[in-house]
């Protein structure tokens, strides 16, 4: 299931990205490095909408694939 793989290496690197973020933030003490790390949130921030689509994308293959499943068993949805 490559589409679990995708989100979970956006995830992981949302993740790590947002934490270097969240230093770059905390050290910043003039405008220009405050201009710098809010740049750097709004790339975080949509590495996270990437994952966030893609989560979504992996609930519907699982949901697909155990009403497959389902229906191939005879079992009812």
């Amino acid at each position: 299931m490559p589409l679990l793989s995708w989100w979970w290496a956006l995830w992981i690197s949302s993740s790590i990205a947002g934490g270097l973020v969240a230093r770059l933030s905390a050290s910043a003490t003039t405008l220009d490095a405050l201009i710098a790390a809010s740049a750097a949130l709004v790339l975080v921030d949509a590495l996270n909408l990437a994952a966030a689509v893609l989560a979504i994308g992996v609930v519907r293959t699982i949901d697909r694939l155990q009403r497959d499943a389902a229906q191939t068993s005879g079992a009812h949805a």
